[in-house]
């Protein structure tokens, strides 16, 4: 098995919450998998595992698909 299909195994059964800093540093610490944050990011996005911030449903953002959307000034929640 490759290093890109474990990892991204490993990231997605067990770490799939995680951001690729913290990914990377499991992988290390528990897999013995060595892969760097920029690679794993790289990866997770290509994937659909992490989204950068500022992206549509990215950290720190609001998800594509939630009723509620945010402003400089007001929050808006939608109710269908």
């Amino acid at each position: 098995m490759g290093v890109r299909r474990a990892a991204m195994s490993l990231v997605g059964e067990r770490y799939p919450d995680f951001g690729p800093m913290f990914a990377a540093q499991k992988l290390l610490e528990e897999h013995d998998l060595s892969v760097s944050r920029e690679t794993l990011r790289k990866w997770m996005a290509e994937e659909g595992l992490w989204r950068p911030k500022g992206a549509p449903g990215g950290a720190g953002g609001c998800p594509v698909d939630s009723p509620i959307s945010y402003s400089k000034t007001h929050l808006v929640v939608l109710i269908a």
